[in-house]
């Protein structure tokens, strides 16, 4: 009996272990491609993406991609990278057809809410999230050190 209760909080605590490496399964929908992830380099991305999603901006801070797609409830995508280092992945922008459906995806990803009652802040490892709506968007991000949004969460 002592071995299968060991056994038990192994697995547990595996899955457990399994679910803070991956930030990607409970906080990005569905459309969003599952070997998308933060703090994925440029490099790899662009390797993963190919011709599919092209560069529309660069500054001294950020290159910005975009994609189009012609999913049933998403019309695009935009990633955002540092420019900096190895090029994080640190922001998505999903582009919803409808704001409905983004209010939706809000609310199943994140529940209510808990910044101002209009913004999310989500603990995870190994960088935190904030997400926001905007129009037919909702904007997450990844709170990477040397990137856009990282100062303004811890000041």
């Amino acid at each position: 009996m002592k071995n299968i209760s060991t056994l038990v909080v192994i697995v547990f605590l595996l899955q457990a272990c399994a679910s803070t490496k991956n930030i990607h399964t409970d906080v990005l929908p569905s459309e969003v491609e599952a070997k998308v992830k933060f703090d994925m380099s440029l490099d790899d991305f662009k390797k993963l993406k190919g011709t599919s999603a092209s560069e529309t901006e660069a500054n001294n801070f950020r290159t910005i991609y975009t994609e189009r797609v012609s999913e049933e409830r998403v019309s695009g995508f935009a990633y955002y990278f540092s420019t900096e280092g190895e090029k994080p992945l640190y922001e998505i922008i999903i582009i919803y057809k409808d704001e409905n459906e983004r209010d939706i995806d809000a609310e199943r990803l994140f529940g209510e809410p808990n910044v101002d009652g209009e913004e999310w802040f989500i603990e995870r490892k190994p960088h935190d999230l904030k997400a926001w709506k905007y129009r037919n968007k909702l904007i997450i991000t990844a709170l990477i050190p040397g990137t856009e949004w990282y100062k303004d969460a811890y000041d």
